[in-house]
């Protein structure tokens, strides 16, 4: 089950709530890679790996593409929480990704795609070990 700050964090995000943190730099357009390792509290940052683990537990389906990837879930029900979680998390701590959270209704399919610039799928190779296992099979 979700802890409250997950749950706060996805109702935020549904309301259009925004943090201080995402308020804290314009969009960059720069090729640098860096994370914000002050955008997350360390219960956010703790909470993570576990909600990703349950994401890729899932077993999406891995679409490569040029810049990034794509994850499909069959069913979003129950999951899309937990990716508007991963996904806020990522977004303000590592502002250089561009994502996507694509739901059907009636809990059909979910689509997160997450892409970036040039280099982004080495970052993601070094930084997010979870991700990387899913997108190649190696880990």
């Amino acid at each position: 089950m979700m802890n409250l700050l997950a749950i706060q964090l996805v109702v935020a995000v549904a309301m259009g709530v925004s943090t201080k943190a995402s308020q804290a730099s314009p969009p960059h357009s720069g090729p640098a890679f860096y994370c914000n390792m002050n955008a997350l509290s360390a219960e956010e940052r703790a909470q993570l790996p576990g909600v990703l683990k349950k994401l890729i537990s899932s077993a999406p389906v891995v679409k490569e593409l040029k810049d990034g990837y794509e994850l499909y879930f069959a069913k979003s029900q129950g999951l899309y929480p937990l990716a508007a979680v991963w996904t806020s998390a990522e977004n303000r701590c590592c502002p250089f990704f561009d994502f996507s959270l694509k739901v059907a209704r009636y809990g059909g399919p979910m689509t997160i795609r997450m892409t970036g610039p040039d280099g982004v799928k080495e970052f993601i190779a070094d930084d997010l070990p979870l991700l990387h296992k899913l997108t190649t099979g190696k880990g």
